[in-house]
């Protein structure tokens, strides 16, 4: 849990960061090896962490042609200090600011939404692990 929440906090911030496939699969890879002690709530966190860096993916990936690019850029910092609630307001300030209707840039907006709401609702549900003082490892 720890190691992922390491790895979810640098993928926020990193320039260079994995493909959703890599995330995936090292996620999965983790949950595989979680030990049979593990508490349904330790593999909820799991789970949750995969989801936020898979929407935290989706986002850096478009982040080109969204607007509220200073938003998504204070929420994902947020995520990485770590900092659940600040997070969740610069995302929700982002979705504000995603254009409606059928445009191209509407769509890609709808997406930017919809991958801030994932971020947003994990953060909500599992704040007290985003938050936690763990990883002791450097960012």
């Amino acid at each position: 849990l720890a190691l992922t929440l390491r790895d979810l906090r640098r993928l926020a911030v990193a320039r260079k960061w994995l493909s959703r496939t890599d995330w995936t699969s090292l996620c999965c890879r983790r949950l595989a090896v979680m030990p049979d002690e593990a508490t349904p709530v330790q593999l909820a966190h799991l789970v949750a962490a995969l989801s936020a860096g898979e929407a935290v993916i989706g986002l850096r990936t478009a982040r080109a042609k969204l607007v509220g690019k200073d938003a998504l850029d204070r929420a994902l910092a947020s995520l990485a200090k770590p900092n659940s609630a600040t997070a969740r307001l610069w995302l929700s300030r982002f979705s504000a600011a995603q254009p409606l209707g059928e445009a191209p840039e509407a769509l890609l907006g709808m997406r930017g939404r919809a991958n801030a709401t994932v971020i947003a609702e994990t953060l909500a549900r599992h704040g007290g692990f985003f938050d936690s003082a763990a990883p002791t490892m450097p960012l």
